[in-house]
């Protein structure tokens, strides 16, 4: 009797107690990513709401996860919405889908862009209970989605597993020598700071999680690591020294050869006025070259007389003057044009030369304060360009 009453209760347990201990079954359906404000959905918002759902399935199917995936359940939100005439997400129509995939649970939701976060929102459906359960989040544009993940799922599932793992983390330079200091994060999660390239991170859920190193002069390093329950993994990170930028160039220099510059067209400028004056118009105003033919050898023509027509200047000569080379006077007239074209020239390159020198000045010399509260010595340059019709030059007065 007693073997027999053993024998009833072994099919009863096989019968009935396998399917009460079993664990329940779940369906994850994609994301569904919202469209922005323009009304189409965004590229990058797509791939969030994919990566999440992946990184959902594989919490889902975990050693720790309460639940079994239903077979062929990887199906997308809003293929299934679509497939049954759903227009919004109804408990009514929910529970339909969540039973055609034959699920206990199923698992759905929707991810928007919001400025510089992505908004996650989970919904756990009881499809026999007809209870739901919801779940917020917020990952920031370009974060890691693997700590939002855990938690949301944790929070809907009621996972309370406490099988952790442990990492360790070793971090090298490119020649091979151990980085002394470097922040390690896991998940964007700060564990502690490397002593001799290396840290030791314990109490990490199974599961995905994403390590990066920041060191001073190294590239922020990141990889993704899978942790599994009372095991230890190990990450070799290489950090990749950041490049130099070359120094900028000295101000200095520029405004050396600005002042180079500006020299150079000052002389060019002076000696053009100078050519043209003393060569060209007192050339062409020569007695010999003018032949002037008058009473008196003190009669004159000068560049005075230059826009005046030749009988006007005989007119108004005093003393008379007869005849004399017109086609002379008005050579000397052009050269006098161009020797004020020269001075102009030559007072741009004194401009120039004033500003490269008080800029070189400031520069090499800042004023400072002694430590009595007094003013330290300062430069005052000063370059007064002098023009005449007769002539050109500048006076430079420099104050220390």
């Amino acid at each position: 009797m007693p073997k027999a009453l053993s024998f009833i209760c072994l099919v009863l347990l096989i019968c009935f107690g396998g399917s009460a201990w079993a664990k329940p079954k779940i369906a994850v359906l994609g994301l569904e990513a919202a469209p922005g404000s323009n009304g189409s959905v965004d590229p990058d918002t797509t791939q969030v709401a994919r990566d999440l759902t992946k990184e959902l399935r594989l919490r889902a199917q975990s050693g720790g996860s309460p639940y079994v995936i239903a077979p062929n359940s990887n199906k997308e939100l809003t293929d299934e919405k679509l497939l049954m005439s759903c227009d919004n997400e109804a408990m009514s129509c929910m529970v339909v889908i969540g039973a055609g995939l034959l699920s206990d649970v199923l698992l759905y939701g929707r991810i928007e862009r919001k400025g510089d976060v992505y908004r996650v929102s989970l919904k756990l459906l009881d499809v026999k209970a007809k209870t739901i359960q919801q779940a917020n989040g917020e990952i920031p544009v370009g974060g890691s989605i693997t700590g939002v993940t855990k938690k949301l799922f944790g929070k809907l599932s009621g996972d309370t597993s406490s099988i952790t793992g442990t990492l360790v983390v070793k971090a090298k330079g490119q020649a091979g020598v151990a980085i002394k200091d470097g922040a390690v994060m896991v998940d964007e999660d700060r564990k502690g700071e490397l002593a001799s390239g290396k840290l030791t991170v314990t109490g990490l859920t199974e599961g995905r999680h994403t390590v990066a190193i920041e060191a001073g002069g190294y590239r922020r390093f990141e990889e993704t690591v899978t942790i599994h329950g009372d095991e230890q993994a190990s990450l070799n990170a290489i950090l990749i020294e950041k490049e130099v930028p070359p120094p900028p160039p000295s101000s200095n220099l520029v405004w050396k050869v600005s002042l180079g510059a500006s020299i150079g067209v000052l002389a060019a400028g002076g000696g053009f006025a100078a050519y043209s004056f003393y060569i060209k118009v007192n050339g062409w105003l020569e007695p010999s070259v003018l032949n002037i033919v008058s009473s008196d050898k003190t009669a004159s023509v000068g560049s005075g007389d230059c826009g005046k027509p030749y009988q006007q200047i005989l007119d108004d000569s005093n003393p008379k003057v007869t005849s004399f080379n017109y086609s002379a006077l008005q050579r000397a007239c052009t050269w006098k044009t161009r020797t004020y074209i020269g001075y102009g020239i030559g007072g741009i390159g004194v401009i120039g030369a004033v500003a490269s020198l008080i800029m070189l000045t400031r520069d090499s010399a800042p004023s400072e304060k002694s430590p009595t509260g007094a003013r330290g010595k300062q430069s005052d340059v000063a370059i007064v360009p002098i023009l005449t019709p007769d002539g050109g030059g500048a006076s430079l007065t420099v104050r220390w």
